[in-house]
């Protein structure tokens, strides 16, 4: 067996020589004249066996005649049952190999795997010059001592060995004495195994010998590498399916050394009384269920059979034929035959109390599988466990990522829906109900908004005080550079930047910005680094350290305003959630809410979203009053923190509220809620329009900053919003004076009353 290895680089010249091992006999207290009389005769006919050849196709060649050697080396008594062989370090061919060595590494199919073939060119020189350091300078380097190999017969698994090398019979040497290494050339190389350079100058190519031969003994590890694997395969960070379904499986046939093993998992409903597939949808199926998704556990051929299940850490089915013999209508049996499954375990799954499900192990042969073989898996079994534990809680991570990133970002209250749908969907990817809809009948809905008043037009003020900001900074800035150079170029630069202050006074929003960017970006400001000298103080050095490290413009007004309105929405979204804790204890309801220049959220209550709760028109109420209440609550929190900010915004509120109850439906491709039916879509045109509405008659908002403003659709609920807002003045949060006003037509949605009251924010 060659290795690819061979075709790389090595530091030393091999020399493939039995001269230390003759010289050994040689010196021995061994008075057989044969062996003596043999050794003698090899310097005469076979001399290129001590002083070697650079080939071990060659040096396996002189071996056809030299039996008595080979026999004092590997004694025939042993090859029958020992796996020896003899070799050469680093280039892991085996030859003169033991009978049961021979039986397993030649053979058409045989595939054989080492360590050395994972290393690239440079690791694996690193690595013989370690064996030079080790085998010259008697450095304590424990790597090339020994090797595992992976060896496919073609039986379906692989067997692994563990070699050592008996390197006693090496002469290791330098070419020429300018190549030996001094203590700190060592000292150096120990201590810098990355840098590749070093040793290659330390160590050069073929700059030292290695004459010898090694001895070779395998030892069969095949459980313990491959129950190690396996226990590499579920420490890791990947999904249980993932290692369980490939090379897991590759290590479980290797540790019961059967090729056509194969697995199944199962679950335990507790509530149902039955045994389930995993919810899982590349996991392997359960073999007891036969692609079925359910069974109940009276119809197994023993009723205490889970019983147990749970009170064992396995249960083994030898042979499941004479199982059949005595159980002729177990369904089980009957699912594992079907699928020509002759013997099989079953270990059950437990994460403390909790019941996490039954792996099956099973095989065609029967036999194949006992109390005994069984028992191998048993240090596993936790492993297994948490594995399948730490799929479970990333499923759920999965469902709710889905949730997020399919639906929207769901209240607990309805997350049961859509969890539902979700699952459905991540099991059946391909099923046609990906594109079902989730729907919620029949439910209140409830819209609030606190919105800061005349954001657009601070917004393009801040835009337009700092693009003006910068032209006449820019203009002192070139003509500064024209009175450095006097190219003529920056006095048109000059102009160029007044007709834009120009047009950025006659607008009220800069709809030319791409140009002025452009502008700056390719005239001016690569002009700017042949002006700049290090640590100068000039108007040049002044606007550098004005500008935007991103985006390379002015950013001082814009980022006042930005950081306003991040504090602002921080301050408020974060109080409205710790409010809505408050309201779920109510009833769990549907609750989202968005961020813009301010917040707005929605609400949707009813039957449909919380079935298992108790619903009438009270709890309608009571969450009006939390409504209203809260957003005082907001206004206050806002006030409280408003002139700290860079740039004190001013905000309103508004409520809309209704009792016409709407059917609302998640859309799929648009990812959100929508509405359904014409009065459905009437209350969303109404949503969008008030935040701008009029009152009636009148130049004046509806909503103005320092008062809660409500508008409803139906009389009834003036005197029951009048009912609230009584309550909260009593309780110090609202002032006395009520105005109920009338809204003005909506471009026609008329009909709207509204009412209006200032704020106490002490």
């Amino acid at each position: 067996m060659d290795n690819s290895t061979n075709q790389f680089q090595l530091p030393f010249q091999p020399i493939y020589s039995f001269a230390s091992i003759i010289k050994e006999l040689e010196n021995s207290n061994d008075k057989m004249v044969d062996i003596r009389t043999f050794l003698t005769s090899l310097h005469v006919n076979v001399e290129q066996l001590i002083n070697g050849v650079d080939s071990i196709d060659k040096f396996e060649a002189l071996l056809k005649d030299v039996s008595p050697l080979l026999e004092q080396i590997i004694p025939s008594a042993m090859t029958k049952n020992n796996l020896k062989a003899l070799c050469f370090p680093m280039i892991e061919k085996y030859i003169y190999p033991t009978e049961s060595l021979h039986q397993i590494i030649d053979g058409h199919h045989v595939v054989i795997k080492t360590k050395y073939q994972d290393l690239n060119a440079f690791d694996y020189y690193k690595l013989a010059c370690c064996f030079i350091l080790s085998r010259y300078y008697g450095i304590n380097l424990e790597s090339n001592q020994t090797n595992t190999i992976e060896v496919d017969q073609g039986l379906g698994y692989s067997s692994f060995y563990t070699v050592h090398y008996d390197i006693d019979y090496f002469d290791v040497y330098p070419i020429d004495p300018s190549y030996e290494l001094t203590k700190d050339q060592i000292d150096d190389l120990l201590n810098n195994y990355e840098n590749t350079s070093l040793w290659y100058e330390y160590m050069p190519p073929n700059s030292w010998v290695a004459k010898g031969i090694a001895i070779a003994s395998l030892f069969d590890n095949t459980t313990e590498i491959a129950l190690s694997n396996l226990k590499t395969n579920l420490i890791s960070i990947n999904e249980i399916l993932d290692n369980i379904n490939d090379e897991a499986v590759k290590s479980l046939k290797s540790i019961f050394r059967i090729s056509d093993l194969i697995i199944g998992f199962s679950s335990l409903n507790d509530e149902n009384n039955t045994i389930e597939g995993l919810q899982n949808k590349s996991i392997k199926e359960s073999l007891i269920l036969n692609h079925g998704k359910t069974m109940k556990r009276d119809d197994l051929f023993c009723t205490n059979f889970i019983d147990q299940i749970v009170s064992s850490n396995y249960y083994v089915i030898s042979n499941i034929e004479k199982h059949k013999e005595r159980f002729s209508s177990d369904i089980m049996i009957d699912n594992l035959l079907a699928q020509g499954i002759k013997s099989i375990i079953l270990y059950p799954l437990r994460k403390g109390d909790e019941n996490l499900g039954i792996l099956e192990i099973a095989s065609s042969i029967p036999g194949a599988f006992n109390r005994i073989n069984a028992s191998l898996l048993k240090d596993l079994l936790p492993l297994i466990e948490d594995s399948i534990h730490r799929y479970s809680i990333e499923f759920m991570h999965q469902v709710n990522s889905f949730i997020q990133t399919e639906y929207t970002s769901l209240h607990p209250s309805v997350e049961w829906k859509f969890k539902n749908k979700a699952i459905e969907i991540i099991l059946n990817p391909d099923s046609a109900e990906k594109k079902s809809e989730i729907s919620f009948n029949d439910v209140y809905p409830f819209y609030g908004e606190l919105d800061v008043r005349s954001s657009s037009m601070l917004r393009n003020q801040c835009m337009k005080m700092d693009y003006q900001n910068q032209m006449n900074f820019l203009i002192k800035v070139c003509e500064e550079m024209y009175r450095r150079s006097g190219k003529t170029k920056f006095l048109e630069d000059i102009e160029q930047l007044n007709k834009f202050l120009s047009r950025i006074d006659q607008v009220e929003k800069i709809y030319f910005e791409r140009e002025i960017f452009e502008f700056i970006s390719l005239n001016i400001h690569p002009e700017i680094p042949n002006y700049t000298l290090e640590n100068e103080e000039s108007i040049i050095a002044d606007y550098l350290g004005k500008l935007d490290a991103y985006t390379g413009l002015f950013y001082v007004e814009r980022k006042k305003f930005d950081e306003s309105i991040q504090i602002l929405n921080k301050t408020i979204s974060t109080g409205l959630d710790q409010y809505q804790v408050e309201a779920q204890t109510i009833i769990p309801h549907y609750y989202e809410r968005f961020k813009t220049d301010g917040i707005d959220f929605n609400l949707y209550v009813g039957r449909s979203i919380s079935p298992k709760y108790t619903f009438d028109y009270s709890i309608v109420r009571q969450l009006r009053f939390w409504q209203i209440k809260t957003m005082i609550l907001l206004e206050q929190s806002y006030h409280a923190i408003k002139t700290t900010l860079p740039m004190p915004l001013e905000i309103a509120s508004l409520i809309l509220s209704s009792n016409l109850t709407l059917d609302i439906t998640f859309k799929l491709d648009e990812k959100r809620f929508d509405v359904d039916g014409y009065n459905n879509a009437k209350y969303e045109i109404i949503k969008k329009r008030i935040n701008k509405a009029y009152v009636k008659g009148s130049n004046e908002r509806i909503n103005i900053p320092g008062h809660i403003c409500v508008i409803y659709t139906e009389d009834i609920l003036r005197e029951e919003y009048t009912y609230c807002i009584n309550q909260l003045i009593a309780q110090g949060f609202l002032h006395h004076t009520i105005e109920y006003l009338e809204v003005e037509e909506l471009q026609s949605l008329g009909g709207l009353r509204a009412i209006r009251v200032p704020i106490v924010y002490h």
